[in-house]
């Protein structure tokens, strides 16, 4: 969750600084921040045909340490 946090950071900082950001370019930067081993997730989200959106990758990036989480446990 990491890059959760190191989002969090650039967008408060970018507020602050009153910097707005698009929704669409929120969601790239949150992709740019994943490790490697999140690939396939980027490359999902860059090749969709429709506009990115955060809340979709912020789902899918939650669904995924859930889903490492549970299989950690077993």
């Amino acid at each position: 969750m990491e890059y959760l946090n190191a989002f969090n950071y650039i967008i408060c900082e970018s507020i602050s600084a009153d910097v707005k950001i698009k929704q669409e370019d929120k969601s790239l930067i949150l992709l740019l921040l994943l490790q490697p081993s999140f690939k396939h997730l980027i490359i999902i989200f860059l090749y969709r045909k429709e506009t990115i959106k955060i809340g979709d990758v912020a789902k899918s990036l939650l669904s995924n340490e859930f889903k490492e989480m549970l299989s950690s446990e077993e």
